[in-house]
């Protein structure tokens, strides 16, 4: 995990030495806020790195209550992938560039329900494959709900490449690769073979269609810069961003960045969804743009309180997590809920799009810890 963000660093060099520099930057670059990135991006690993050196052996939960969360799940994505997967093909018949030319991430290719359906998914992007490989890590795992859970992973990615998004393969698929190392122990030797060609398999096909927009969308512009610079812009500018632009700025979104979700909740923000047009009337900078979560989390509440923020939550995970050979198998859902936070912050918060999913997350992990008592360790 510490590896990409490293590359994301090396990326950022680069574009800051080849594009950034030239064509962006109006601040000078400084030391502080580089130190104060990364002292608070080393803090927020610290429940991550607690696993480092464990290897689960065993994961206890209540299994019928598992079965009939992963079935509901796996019925709620059959029908979103079908659609999605027939308008794939039906795209791919007329040409990839079709695809390229998307932008955003509107489903209205989808049915009505698919689109309800497609909506809860994305709520649930990190326990399904969770559940996945914990049913997988199961002897007696029932073949019918791996292939639904399958289902419930893979939907969400397409359906953001069917419209020429190509983020939440990236974000997803690390995301996959940790859980899928958390449980590599579990998991006996002949299904690790299947995941594996299982994987190469849509790994392969979504790999395809990346490269496929990622080439349309790169010559369509007019841009002089080469496809390393205009790649390294993702990977990279956040760090830029954080320092030349967000650190100096003397207002606050006041929550509606980051928090906003809670301040809906509360009745103090009257949208559902993050408004970057309305938060660049707060402060005068860019809130379209990658800034890392601390980042998200400094234009809400100040460098003060993100500094005590961020070292109360790694607390608080580290403390309840407790990571050990013998896990619950809600705790390993809350360490996924959090990890994907750090694994994807070299960019943005992962929740910012997506503000509902620690709520689905947090209901299903209290519902296993409720029931857990009653759950019978094979």
């Amino acid at each position: 995990m510490t590896s990409l963000w490293a590359v994301s660093s090396a990326t950022s060099i680069w574009y800051y030495l080849h594009v950034y520099h030239y064509s962006v930057q109006v601040k000078p670059l400084t030391i502080v806020p580089f130190i104060y990135l990364f002292v608070f991006s080393v803090i927020s690993f610290i429940p991550i790195f607690k696993t480092k050196d464990v290897k689960i052996s065993h994961i206890d939960g209540n299994q019928q209550i598992v079965q009939f969360i992963s079935i509901l799940i796996g019925l709620v994505a059959l029908l979103p992938f079908c659609e999605a997967f027939i308008y794939l093909m039906r795209t791919m018949g007329v040409g990839l560039s079709q695809i390229a030319n998307n932008y955003g991430e509107n489903f209205t290719y989808l049915s009505a329900p698919s689109q309800t359906f497609s909506r809860y998914l994305s709520y649930l992007r990190i326990v399904s494959p969770i559940l996945f490989f914990y049913n997988l890590s199961l002897k007696k795992g029932h073949r019918a709900i791996s292939i639904g859970l399958l289902l419930a992973i893979v939907t969400p990615i397409l359906n953001n490449l069917n419209v020429g998004s190509r983020f939440v393969l990236v974000t997803d698929g690390l995301y996959l690769i940790y859980i899928y190392m958390l449980f590599y122990n579990q998991i006996e030797n002949g299904t690790r073979a299947i995941i594996t060609r299982v994987f190469l398999g849509f790994g392969s096909t979504f790999l395809i269609l990346f490269l496929a927009i990622t080439y349309y969308r790169f010559n369509s512009g007019n841009s002089d810069i080469s496809i390393l610079d205009w790649m390294s812009l993702y990977s990279g500018e956040s760090f830029l961003n954080f320092n030349s632009d967000l650190w100096t700025i003397h207002s606050s979104t006041g929550g509606d960045n980051a928090f906003f979700i809670f301040k809906h909740f509360l009745g103090l923000y009257a949208d559902v969804n993050r408004n970057p047009d309305y938060l660049e009337s707060l402060v005068p900078i860019r809130m379209n743009v990658f800034y890392t979560f601390i980042g998200d989390f400094l234009v809400d509440i100040g460098t003060y309180w993100t500094s005590i923020f961020i070292a109360l939550i790694s607390f608080i995970f580290s403390f309840f997590i407790n990571f050990q050979k013998r896990m619950s198998l809600h705790k390993i859902i809350l360490l996924g809920m959090y990890a994907k936070i750090v694994l994807n912050g070299f960019t943005y918060y992962t929740y910012l799009n997506a503000p509902l999913t620690p709520f689905y997350t947090t209901g299903i992990a209290l519902i296993l810890w409720i029931y857990f008592d009653t759950a019978k360790a094979p």
